[in-house]
């Protein structure tokens, strides 16, 4: 693999001989990362960092784009404080390295690309409307983006901000997003269209046109094996499964994340691979097979919640809660129940607090059909009665945009 097959910012001005040794540890970093070598990327991005403790404009430029690298990494592997942490440490280099020597260097594009990554670490932690100023303020820089970095920019933050819409679930301005980034991703490098291919795909799932997510999720992993990011395509191929799932083919949707979560695993995304773990959690239980769900839930349970991956864990916890409450555990059934609630609620996500009372409904009314005692199913039955009719109605609400 050589830097042309690499799609990252090239910068303007060049930084000279003295810095290519920094260019090439940078590079070469690079290089490793988008072959999914993450812990040697990582070594080699600390090697170079140190060459760039120098109060110059180009030195200053370096370090950013090196701590930038390394906030992305981490974010992979699951170390979200870290992530914020090389990315605030970035934009101070960015704004000292700016204040020399302008965008000399094409800082101001490196810039942006930290507020973009910094959005999409953001959103894994709930944090939507941080996410979405980060968002905002890098198309604010970046405008319609054109040739060179900003181009490639353009693609990226678009497609992040549909990312968020979809998290924010405004579906329609995500969709318009989405062919958006489609277009301009087709113009700037054709090996980018994967990126909105998979959000149409999940847009078109929303809508319940598994056949259309389908075919998006195939065009996605195509691009991404052409690119020969391994990562991306695997991700598409956990995609492709949830879409089975989704569909009623369980099987197909086991075999697709078990070989998702195995790629990823091999490429040192440990975070990615929880992710994974716990939608494979999820398919055992939708095939019947409680034992293996709960086997594989609960330790991803903790990854997810050391790493603050806030939708990730709230979806785990309430699939633990259908697991309880399928074994009879019904008081730990709402515990998880009621853990999902409070992270659906500081994020925000309305419809998902629905969905989750009418899985709460569900429990109780499964508990009442247990109960011998006449006065407490009765009561239980009040319960699960009150809790769907606040779904449905809370349902009913959103669709129509009350």
């Amino acid at each position: 693999m050589t830097d042309d097959d690499v799609i990252g910012l090239r910068g303007k001005e060049t930084t000279g001989p003295r810095w290519a040794a920094f260019r090439e540890l940078n590079n070469s970093a690079a290089r490793l990362a988008a072959k999914g070598q993450a812990v040697e990327a990582i070594a080699m991005l600390r090697n170079a960092l140190e060459l760039t403790y120098v109060d110059d404009a180009a030195g200053l430029d370096g370090r950013a784009r090196a701590l930038a690298n390394l906030a992305g990494l981490a974010e992979g592997q699951g170390d979200t404080e870290a992530a914020l942490r090389y990315a605030e440490q970035a934009l101070e280099a960015c704004y000292a390295a700016e204040a020399q020597a302008g965008d000399r260097y094409g800082t101001v594009a490196v810039r942006a690309s930290i507020l973009v990554n910094r959005c999409q670490t953001l959103q894994l932690l709930g944090r939507l409307d941080d996410a979405l100023a980060d968002v905002t303020g890098a198309l604010d820089i970046i405008g319609d983006g054109g040739e060179g970095d900003e181009g490639l920019l353009a693609v990226s933050a678009n497609n992040t901000r549909t990312v968020l819409l979809i998290g924010l679930e405004r579906l329609e301005e995500a969709e318009a997003a989405a062919q958006l980034t489609l277009r301009l991703a087709a113009a700037r490098d054709p090996r980018l269209t994967g990126y909105p291919y998979s959000n149409l795909a999940v847009i078109a799932q929303a809508f319940n046109d598994h056949e259309a997510a389908m075919g998006y999720l195939r065009l996605a992993e195509q691009v991404h094996l052409m690119a020969g990011d391994a990562v991306s395509a695997a991700l598409a191929v956990a995609n492709q499964g949830r879409a089975a799932m989704r569909a009623g083919d369980v099987e197909t949707g086991r075999r697709l994340l078990a070989a998702a979560e195995q790629a990823l695993n091999e490429s040192d995304q440990p975070l990615r691979a929880a992710e994974l773990r716990y939608s494979r959690a999820h398919a055992a239980f939708q095939a019947g097979d409680t034992a293996t769900a709960h086997e594989l839930l609960e330790p991803v349970i903790e990854v997810l919640r050391r790493a603050g991956h806030a939708t990730a864990l709230a979806e785990a916890l309430a699939v633990q809660g259908d697991i309880r409450a399928s074994m009879g555990e019904y008081d730990k059934a709402e515990e998880s129940y009621l853990a999902a609630w409070q992270v659906y609620e500081e994020t925000g996500a309305r419809y998902h607090l629905a969905r989750l009372d009418m899985r709460r409904s569900f429990a109780v009314a499964d508990q009442a059909a247990t109960t011998l005692n006449d006065r407490r199913r009765t009561r239980l039955l009040r319960r699960a009665f009150d809790l769907s009719l606040t779904s449905a109605l809370a349902t009913d609400a959103i669709r129509h945009g009350f």
